[in-house]
């Protein structure tokens, strides 16, 4: 289980949120540590450092992490992690795998995201920086997953992907990014793991464009069956929305039909939160009640199609 701790302005508590979504976890606070039972816990420390009490309470939680659970995987990001190169370092050296970011902001305005509102700025990291810090990375570091924002605003993909020497893939990628060329590119790297998460978030295309997603089903399905062109036994995960504003019943029932026809190996669910600022705020909600229940259904769908693939 994948426990995340926050410290700091709202920017680090919306990053909080969405580590503990990517990885099916749970925003905690400090009181909690000591609770948790797992055996081998993993946490991520979103940490802070616009003050020297907020610095000290980051390093702080993770010596009680230490001291409740020795066998943690501890991942210590955030602003203080800047700052605190000696303690950042010890504690990448017990991971397998380094989370790189390459990229930073979003201006898409998708209607239901509130990332364009604060964090607006395009910000890309050059190839030979990336490949300095992948190549900087401790022995035991396995595998390399390269992260942003939108990666569709990183131009250097190809070039990145061509470069690297040790095994790796992308934590997220939007349709857009999938291309014969770049497709090609990974094909040709040795060290590229076939592991693609393509954010989806609807398999309806009146709610794709309610949403102001840039493709259409069609043209994310093309993006799916070049991968699978390149990558015959490709990993393809993605994530769904369930119960935005505009959703209908016939919406929905379309994302499930669309999902069967992809064939996903796993799908991450979103229940649909309205978010200040965004366009998708102003619109009128669906009862939680519908949400739930198209999520559990959503739930069985998966289950189902799993149990037959075993």
């Amino acid at each position: 289980m994948v426990y995340v701790l926050n410290y700091g302005c709202r920017v680090n508590y919306y990053e909080s949120e969405q580590i503990a979504a990517k990885f099916n976890g749970v925003v905690i606070v400090e009181k909690d540590i000591k609770k948790i039972k797992d055996a081998e816990p993993v946490f991520f420390v979103n940490s802070c450092a616009i003050t020297s009490k907020a610095e000290k309470g980051s390093r702080y939680a993770v010596s009680i992490i230490k001291k409740y659970h020795p066998n943690a995987e501890i991942n210590f990001v955030g602003c203080a992690s800047k700052h605190q190169n000696k303690l950042n370092n010890a504690i990448i050296a017990k991971r397998e795998k380094a989370f790189i970011k390459i990229q930073d902001g979003c201006a898409d305005f998708c209607s239901y995201c509130i990332i364009p509102y604060i964090r607006s700025k395009i910000c890309c990291r050059n190839v030979a920086d990336v490949l300095a810090e992948i190549k900087a990375q401790p022995p035991v570091v396995k595998t390399i997953i390269l992260s942003g924002i939108n990666l569709t605003y990183y131009k250097h993909l190809n070039e990145l992907s061509q470069n690297i020497n040790k095994p790796f893939y992308f934590g997220s990628l939007e349709p857009n990014c999938i291309t014969k060329d770049f497709l090609e590119v990974l094909h040709a790297n040795s060290n590229f793991i076939p592991n693609f998460h393509v954010c989806l978030q609807s398999g309806c295309d009146e709610t794709l464009s309610n949403m102001n997603r840039h493709y259409t089903t069609a043209e994310y399905l093309a993006k799916i069956n070049l991968i699978r062109k390149y990558f015959p036994t490709a990993r393809i995960s993605t994530d769904i929305i369930v119960g935005f504003p505009t959703e209908t019943d016939i919406n929905f029932d379309r994302t499930l039909h669309f999902i069967k026809i992809i064939n996903f190996d796993k799908v991450h669910i979103f229940p649909f939160s309205p978010r200040p600022k965004t366009a998708a705020f102003l619109m009128k909600p669906i009862t939680n009640r519908i949400i739930k229940n198209r999520v559990d259904k959503l739930k069985s769908l998966l289950y189902n199609d799993n149990e037959k693939k075993k």
